[in-house]
């Protein structure tokens, strides 16, 4: 497990070392999640997706699943599940 400050900083270590799945928030300084996932699609990286959002569900599609907060763990675990059996 790594973790970023930022959407930049998010997309320099998954480009250094891809991960199986990204789990972000969509609130991030220089970045956002939803950017985060933007770049990374246009890339072609096809890596699945969790955005987790206080301000109600966020968007989902495109091998992207949303998660408002708070949330339940095993919620969360179950989509991560679901995420990487689909990946």
């Amino acid at each position: 497990m790594r973790a970023a400050a930022d959407g930049r900083a998010a997309l320099a270590l998954h480009q250094d070392k891809p991960a199986d799945l990204i789990v972000s928030d969509v609130m991030m300084p220089r970045l956002d999640g939803y950017g985060l996932v933007a770049v990374l699609r246009q890339r072609g990286d096809r890596t699945p997706v969790i955005l987790l959002s206080a301000a109600g569900r966020p968007a989902g599609g495109n091998r992207v699943y949303a998660l408002g907060k708070p949330f339940d763990l095993d919620v969360l675990m179950a989509l991560v599940a679901r995420a990487l059996a689909v990946a």
